[in-house]
């Protein structure tokens, strides 16, 4: 790609780290809520480290790591229309359930349009497939700025 090599690999070195990051932290805060258990005999001393390990537990868990870390991810328009599109799948179903189950002029026209909705989806998610989101901030603000602005004749 164009990327710089430096980018390259501090994305590389982001995605072991979060990685590792889901891997280890469970592991680690088993360990420390089983050491503070065997090892320790002061309740005072016990109870935060206990608490601190099934944080870690939580947090190698569900993820909260990536919540942390900066995400690697360079096409969120694409992602978005692809989610849309998800969205449409659903409501053509409950659409084609409905004119199934009752038909009528009103539940043929909603699943049309949902139809029609689903094809211009597909235009967007074309238009933006291969392309970083800082590529289509580029190539909107050329657009905008290509544009010949005329002011009215009066």
């Amino acid at each position: 790609m164009n990327q710089p090599l430096y980018q390259s690999e501090k994305m590389t070195s982001v995605r072991v780290l979060r990685k590792a990051s889901q891997t280890v932290l469970p592991f680690v805060g088993v360990l420390v809520v089983l050491a503070s258990v065997f090892f320790l005999r002061d309740l005072r001393l016990q109870m935060p480290l206990v608490v601190g390990g099934l944080l870690l537990v939580e947090f190698g868990v569900w993820k909260a790591a990536q919540n942390i870390l900066p995400s690697e991810r360079q096409f969120h328009t694409l992602r978005f229309e692809a989610e849309s599109f998800i969205r449409l799948v659903r409501q053509l179903n409950t659409a084609a359930l409905a004119k199934k189950q009752t038909p009528s002029p009103e539940h043929q026209q909603a699943f049309e349009d949902i139809r029609e909705a689903m094809r211009q989806s597909v235009e967007r998610i074309v238009e933006v497939a291969g392309k970083t989101d800082v590529e289509i901030a580029e190539a909107l603000a050329g657009a905008v700025t290509s544009t010949d602005y005329q002011e009215p004749s009066s």
